[in-house]
């Protein structure tokens, strides 16, 4: 597969997450069909994947929606009301990849809320707890 077949996939794919796993708060779902859950515990892979391929126009706006929305890394990464640390990595993880790229300050904002929450709720005696609850 050359590049131009690559890229021409690649778009494909985004397409249809953009067209068809957009849940009802305008948030990239994680199901289909879709259902309320996020993807965002997986935005270490997401973010990386749309930047490369041109997309970060797109992957801001869910930011700002998320802003707007009041969301957090609880909202957005439990499942059931349980935060599973093992999952944590993902998120910080693509919003420092997507703050690297565009030094958005609304991004860098929800980074850092994200990571002072882990360090309040999750981190005790040098230890990360299995989970939030």
């Amino acid at each position: 597969m050359n590049k131009a077949e690559i890229n021409s996939r690649a778009g494909e794919v985004i397409n249809l997450f953009k067209e068809r796993f957009i849940n009802s708060d305008g948030l990239l779902a994680r199901n289909y069909p879709v259902t309320n859950r996020t993807i965002f515990d997986n935005f270490d892979d997401l973010a990386p994947f749309f930047l490369y391929f041109g997309e970060k126009e797109f992957i801001l706006s869910q930011i700002r929606r998320i802003r707007a929305l009041k969301k957090d890394i609880c909202s957005l990464c439990a499942s059931d009301g349980v935060l599973i640390s093992r999952n944590l990595d993902e998120w910080p993880g693509g919003l420092y990849a997507l703050w690297q790229e565009t030094k958005d300050d609304d991004v860098l904002s929800l980074l850092t809320e994200s990571l002072d929450f882990i360090a309040k709720n999750l981190l005790r005696d040098g230890f990360l707890s299995a989970a939030y609850l």
